[in-house]
């Protein structure tokens, strides 16, 4: 899956929140019943009465480390694989 982090996105995240970080904001966007979660290096999405969780690259841990210190960031997009985890909710 695809995620794109836009400029609208940057504007609108709010730094060290795992909910409206840029990052959740662009999934919110993408699939808005998803209720995502950014945490460290992963990301956790609902899915159909699932928790899907996945690793992110090693760009958008940057980006999200970056955007928390306050560094200037821009918008990007990044692939997350097969989720690591599903477990029911």
């Amino acid at each position: 899956m695809t995620v794109k982090v836009s400029k609208k996105n940057i504007d609108g995240g709010a730094r060290a929140n795992c909910q409206l970080c840029p990052v959740a904001l662009a999934l919110l966007e993408q699939f808005p019943d998803s209720d995502p979660i950014v945490e460290s290096a992963h990301v956790s999405i609902k899915d159909a009465g699932n928790i899907l969780i996945y690793r992110m690259p090693d760009e958008a841990v940057k980006f999200v480390d970056d955007f928390d210190e306050g560094l200037e960031v821009k918008p990007f997009k990044f692939e997350l694989g097969d989720p690591e985890v599903k477990t029911k909710i």
